[in-house]
């Protein structure tokens, strides 16, 4: 076993792919392929937070500034402001970073936290039910929202900037 040098994540050690922009340990990459598979192949049971996952894993392994990186950081963290802090339930969140993401030329490189959230992709695998895996998913999510929280202000005039697209 060994960590991941992005989210801290207990994982296999192994030698394999990674994401092509976001920065991970291919151990970590390959428990977050283990949480896709679940997802996609019971959707009725696991997809209910499918926004989430995706948001978490992408902040957390935010990889090294680039344009790409840069605004996929940013709308990820806009994604969980609407579903946060505007209660957006996930399918609305998704139709607003649509919205947000014609306006990808705004964003800039948002310093990350030491610690990007206290569960990641080991904790979720660890879900024994359909329900604890969603309510799982959902708190992931918040662990990754709060630990960028320096950056809560940047994301909020951001989002609030385009409201009128997006309410």
């Amino acid at each position: 076993m060994a960590k991941c040098f992005s989210c801290n994540a207990e994982i296999p050690d192994i030698e394999g792919e990674v994401h092509r922009y976001m920065d991970s340990s291919p151990g970590c990459w390959k428990l977050y392929g283990q949480i896709l598979e679940k997802e996609y192949s019971h959707p009725p049971d696991y997809m209910e937070n499918h926004r989430i996952t995706v948001d978490a894993i992408a902040v957390q392994h935010y990889g090294t500034p680039s344009l790409q990186v840069i605004q996929s950081v940013n709308l990820h963290l806009a994604s969980m402001y609407l579903i946060y802090k505007k209660s957006f339930d996930v399918k609305k969140a998704h139709s607003g970073l649509t919205v947000l993401a014609k306006y990808k030329s705004e964003l800039s490189w948002l310093e990350p936290p030491r610690i990007v959230g206290e569960i990641t992709v080991e904790d979720i695998l660890k879900a024994t039910n359909p329900q604890e895996y969603c309510k799982l998913v959902y708190k992931w999510g918040m662990s990754v929202w709060n630990a960028w929280k320096v950056h809560h202000e940047v994301i909020e005039v951001f989002v609030e900037r385009h409201k009128n697209e997006i309410y």
